[in-house]
């Protein structure tokens, strides 16, 4: 029996009639589920939001780290000492924004990774999510901080390169694009079902589709290939 025959009949309706689906519930999510996860968001083009704000603390698109196992095949590795400065990472970006793309290491490599090292002055490790932004259509480029968390925004930023800092990102857009939180979603009446990635006591008027687990997500990808 194929793994797409455990998918019921109304959710596969569900996820294939939505023309604004909303993907909550990336808190807490192990990666591999995540990185799963945004590729169906890919795929529905969907929003990919987080119910719960983020401490300012964590500054947002600096502390999450993607996973070693992409780390280790990125064709490109960067390393960021506390020796660097804002100027050195400002410079590349202005070099990268008028170079010709078979010309540039970062360019031409098409994956990279830049391990920053404890200690290094946060505006600079702001700079390089910029840049990891900044180059998505061409690299993807996972920032790396020493001693972070693996979770599912270092899916995001890696599939991606973008921060999900306002809320979420919307997967209508190639590239993606940051998008509203949650509530502002539902105001705006701008998502017409709600993919939970786990469960979840969010008070809405949208009809809900469950995929919780690896498996469920892998047999949502297969069912809608």
């Amino acid at each position: 029996m194929k793994t797409t025959d455990a998918i019921p009949t109304d959710v596969l309706t569900k996820l294939r009639s939505a023309c604004a689906p909303v993907m909550t519930g990336w808190e807490g999510l192990p990666l591999a589920s995540a990185a799963l996860a945004v590729k169906l968001a890919a795929k529905l083009r969907a929003k990919a939001v987080f119910l719960h704000a983020w401490p300012v603390t964590d500054r947002m698109g600096v502390r999450w780290e993607a996973s070693e196992a992409f780390a280790q095949s990125a064709k490109l590795q960067l390393h960021v000492t506390c020796t660097s400065t804002l100027d050195d990472v400002l410079a590349l970006r202005q070099a990268i924004a008028s170079a010709d793309p078979s010309s540039n290491d970062i360019l031409a490599a098409g994956s990279a990774v830049v391990r920053i090292d404890a200690g290094v002055d946060p505006r600079i490790i702001e700079q390089w999510h910029r840049l990891a932004e900044q180059v998505q259509l061409q690299t993807r480029m996972a920032v790396l901080e020493e001693n972070d968390r693996k979770n599912a925004v270092d899916a995001m930023l890696w599939h991606t390169g973008v921060s999900p800092a306002s809320g979420g990102l919307d997967f209508a857009h190639t590239p993606p694009r940051p998008c509203p939180p949650l509530p502002t979603l539902l105001d705006r009446k701008a998502v017409d079902l709600l993919v939970a990635l786990q469960p979840s006591r969010t008070s809405h008027d949208l009809p809900v589709v469950h995929l919780h687990g690896e498996e469920a997500l892998g047999q949502a990808m297969e069912a809608l290939s």
